[in-house]
């Protein structure tokens, strides 16, 4: 006879240590991901799998998604139930499942946006290995060498069940172009993915995971994937999802008639910005606060004329739409606001040179402080 037999272990929640997160606050609910949602969670769940890199362009909803998910790990108590086992008894040869919940002892994220554009050599890690060596208990995280530090990180993490989150990882990568295209630029950084990719050999069965986020596979774990390391390309959400979206960001009629989250013309629209999901928040954002929410009027917008070999060129269009609506009067309100965040929604591609009104210092400006007053970004815009 088969039976579960839950076995909660030695992790004790007053020995917990959770981190302040620095993630920025995602969707009121995540639409669309339910089967990512679930991928972390298996991953999570199996004591083989150390590292999730989700890959994606910018706007595609990586960051929202580790967001939602760290969100519901905290809400359960930072519990979650680890692969059982069989153990077999020898009086009756019946077997018991053997699951085992497990609690994170240590949480602790970062986001490099911001860090730098990767293409000018301004992007390090220091900062982040600094504070994660601090939190996990080196007594002196300013010592050694940045692969060191690094190595000595992925050990004190690899001690207990930890969740460790890095978001946006791409500005410590080489860029798509060239034979290192991924790799990591950053040795700190670098020491510490591979430490705890391989940690099974050191601290077997220690539990927790390490989620990074990234536009760029990160190459270096190639000879990990499908064993300690797990790979996801995230892909734009489905048209279902996205109108759904849509609609929960503002676009709640056509013409004068309330409409429901599938309707017709919401799929239409999305269809129109290719399922982008940062483009879809901008878009019923845009036609809630200028529009009253009617999809009819997207035409504001002139989606048409974006390229669309270019990702997430939509979403510069719905700004600029923000910006004929709101006038330029406030910009003058609005001075001293840098322009690093619009460079999270362009990909790296020569192509954007086509864009030529966000080679404009002012132009950028007034983006990232429509974004900022949009409550879309929550890090700091300097």
């Amino acid at each position: 006879m088969n039976q579960t037999v839950f076995s909660y272990g030695d992790d004790s929640p007053e020995h917990s240590k959770i981190s302040h997160s620095r993630l920025p606050c995602g969707a009121v609910q995540l639409i669309g991901r339910e089967s990512e949602l679930a991928l972390l969670d298996n991953a999570l769940a199996e004591p083989l799998i150390h590292i999730v890199q989700l890959v994606a362009w910018g706007g595609v909803g990586k960051t929202a998604l580790a967001a939602d998910w760290m969100a519901r790990l905290a809400a359960n108590g930072w519990c979650w139930e680890s692969d059982g086992y069989q153990n077999a008894a020898p009086d009756n040869g019946a077997s018991d499942n053997i699951a085992r919940i497990r609690r994170a002892q240590h949480y602790f994220d970062w986001s490099f946006h911001g860090q730098g554009a990767r293409d000018q050599g301004s992007a390090s890690s220091d900062t982040f290995i600094a504070a994660a060596l601090e939190f996990f208990g080196d007594p002196d995280p300013q010592f050694g060498s940045p692969h060191e530090r690094g190595t000595r990180l992925a050990r004190l993490i690899a001690r207990q069940p930890a969740v460790l989150i890095l978001d946006g990882v791409e500005s410590l990568q080489y860029g798509d172009d060239g034979p290192l295209a991924g790799q990591l630029k950053d040795p700190a950084l670098l020491a510490l993915l591979k430490g705890l990719a391989y940690r099974i050999t050191q601290f077997p069965g220690s539990g927790g995971l390490c989620l990074v986020t990234t536009r760029t596979a990160l190459t270096d774990l190639d000879v990990f994937q499908y064993r300690t390391v797990i790979r996801h390309d995230l892909e734009h959400l489905d048209r279902t999802a996205s109108a759904a979206l849509l609609h929960q960001a503002g676009a709640v009629r056509c013409g004068a008639a309330a409409i429901v989250p599938d309707n017709a013309e919401l799929q239409r629209a999305s269809r129109e910005v290719m399922d982008h999901a940062l483009t879809l928040k901008l878009l019923g954002g845009y036609l809630q606060r200028a529009h009253g929410g009617d999809i009819d009027r997207r035409d504001r917008v002139r989606l048409d004329k974006a390229d669309q070999s270019i990702q997430g060129a939509h979403a510069f269009l719905v700004i600029a739409a923000y910006e004929r609506w709101l006038g330029g009067s406030l910009w003058d309100r609005l001075a001293g606001l840098g322009a690093r965040l619009v460079r999270f929604l362009l990909p790296t591609v020569p192509r954007l040179q086509s864009l030529g009104f966000l080679n404009d210092a002012a132009n950028r400006q007034r983006m990232v402080a429509i974004l900022r007053l949009l409550g879309l970004f929550d890090r700091p815009a300097t």
